[in-house]
């Protein structure tokens, strides 16, 4: 579990989703905004929401607050993942304390 502090008008990164791990969100102290597919919906301290693996688990929480925000984030943390940053065109690669973020490769056309 990551506990993280977002200063007012931050986010705690960009825009992602996982391919591997399944990752949830709590909310700790004061109202997170938190960016889906679906469109922003907000949490409150006490409440949790989960990010499936896969394109439709893609997220990105910020606080749209003028005071500090308190997360704390859990993962099933795989020794291996892969998270694509959809607004950055980049691909992040890691297997236990190697980490890499590489550009999106084309799709290959088989062969």
């Amino acid at each position: 579990m990551s506990v993280y502090d977002i200063p007012p008008g931050e986010p705690i990164g960009p825009y992602h989703f996982e391919w591997t791990d399944e990752e949830w969100l709590i909310a700790l102290e004061g109202h997170v905004t938190i960016r889906t597919p679906e469109g922003e919906l907000g949490l409150d301290p006490g409440e949790v929401v989960c990010f499936p693996v896969g394109s439709g688990g893609a997220h990105q929480a910020r606080n749209a607050t003028d005071v500090p925000v308190r997360v704390a984030v859990l993962s099933t943390m795989n020794e291996f993942g892969i998270v694509e940053y959809l607004e950055d065109e980049q691909v992040g690669i890691w297997a236990g304390e190697e980490h890499y973020v590489l550009d999106r490769p084309k799709p290959h056309k088989g062969g």
